[in-house]
């Protein structure tokens, strides 16, 4: 049985911190169900705790550390032979290693593209006009050319991004698979009078996660207030910037990081999730979650692409169509308990670990 795979990402999988380690998280423990030997290498080669000890707990083999840090191109040529799979994540990590693997490895290899990077930059450069972000973008337009060319298979999370490499590299096998799973999905929300505030979640090392909130806050959160005075809008998120703490008070309460069961905790008490992303690529962590809590949701185009989510949460991209758009589902109780419904049903079709073990049963040919 083929059953030994190596996983690189550009460092351990910070689950608690970000959407892409969260994914990561999931697909590693995911390999491990599915019978599979997994070691992990992250590309900085910082021992990260408390999450490298708990890849180990499950089985799986963490290579980090300064020694592997100056020897890794040794242990590929040793050991690079005897993988049967390699799981690429991001551009820069996937670069770093991929000639090592091409040489000393027969492996079959996979690009996890957590988002078209060149795409998210493109349009921020739509948004900002900063000519740095758009010679960037080029630039990692020939990355991400040059990785797509030379791996196995494209996996994306994005049907609008599995697209968008069908037309760029006909005959290249592609499969758009979930950003997030679960054993345990929440039932529909059948009572929303105790519920009050809205919810946005982003780890703010990553820009559009700052252009969103301080777009909503200055542009869209005003009007909301004006029509609902005490409603609340919740930040969370690790690694705020100062940009984004000064933005605490009159209504908006920015939280930082939050532990899981806080985050939860959350969830459960908000009576929307707002997802103002201007720019951005990929399935984003937030959008998801907030599907998994069957909590309503109100986005624009960027926060629900590629997921065929549209029917049940119109997109809204202007700054009083989604002012509005909150507050008419925000005071319609009727309203609230369909959209949870529906999401409820979209999760059970699309983000269950059992649909998922399937899927990549099938990729990999177990």
């Amino acid at each position: 049985m083929k059953n030994n795979l190596l996983f690189i990402d550009h460092e351990i999988p910070n689950y608690d911190q970000n959407a892409g380690s969260r994914t990561n998280y999931m697909y590693i423990k995911l390999f491990v169900e599915m019978g599979l030997s997994v070691t992990l290498i992250g590309a900085n080669f910082i021992e990260a705790e408390p999450y490298t000890s708990e890849f180990r707990s499950i089985g799986v083999k963490v290579l980090t550390g300064k020694l592997f840090s100056r020897l890794w191109p040794l242990w590929f040529r040793i050991f690079a032979g005897k993988f049967d799979y390699v799981f690429f994540n991001k551009p820069d990590p996937t670069n770093l290693f991929i000639s090592y693997v091409e040489r000393f490895s027969k492996a079959k290899t996979l690009y996890q593209c957590h988002d078209l990077h060149y795409l998210r930059l493109l349009r921020q450069y739509e948004i900002d006009g900063n000519n740095k972000v758009l010679v960037n973008s080029q630039a990692m337009e020939q990355l991400e050319t040059d990785i797509i060319q030379r791996i196995d298979i494209f996996l994306t999370f994005s049907h609008f991004e599995k697209e968008i490499v069908g037309r760029k590299f006909p005959g290249k096998p592609s499969e758009a698979i979930p950003l997030y799973f679960y054993d345990v999905l929440n039932p529909p929300i059948v009572d929303f009078s105790a519920r009050k505030g809205l919810l946005y979640v982003g780890g703010f090392l990553h820009n559009p996660n700052i252009d969103a909130v301080l777009w909503f806050s200055r542009e869209v959160f005003p009007e909301i207030k004006k029509s609902i005075p005490d409603i609340v809008f919740y930040v969370a998120g690790s690694h705020p910037p100062a940009e984004i703490r000064d933005l605490d008070g009159d209504g908006v309460q920015v939280l930082g990081y939050l532990t899981d069961q806080e985050l939860e905790d959350l969830y459960r008490k908000v009576r929307l999730a707002v997802i103002p992303l201007r720019f951005g690529a990929g399935v984003k962590g937030k959008t998801m979650e907030a599907i998994h809590y069957s909590i309503p949701i109100v986005s624009t185009n960027i926060g629900i692409e590629g997921i065929g989510l549209e029917k049940i949460v119109p997109p809204t991209d202007s700054p009083k169509a989604f002012s509005n758009r909150v507050i008419e589902l925000y005071n319609d109780e009727s309203a609230l308990k369909e959209s949870s419904f529906q999401l409820h049903r979209y999760a059970e079709q699309n983000l269950t670990k059992d649909a998922t073990k399937i899927k990549m049963a099938e990729i990999l040919k177990l």
